[in-house]
């Protein structure tokens, strides 16, 4: 038997993908705002440290 309940696993397995998906956000958000929608790159990383200050 295992020591802990099965919800256990789904718990840890959505935060895993939580994390991952925010990471991947983080880390192209910024490259984003300033190639594809036209950002300069001082408005990119005001927007990049306003979604990080939310998130």
């Amino acid at each position: 038997k295992l020591p802990y309940p099965k919800a256990v696993g789904f718990i840890v397995t959505n935060e895993f993908c939580e994390r991952f998906s925010y990471y991947g956000m983080r880390t192209i958000l910024s490259l984003y705002l300033r190639d594809k929608l036209g950002y300069s790159d001082n408005g990119a990383t005001v927007i990049y440290h306003v979604f990080t200050m939310f998130a």
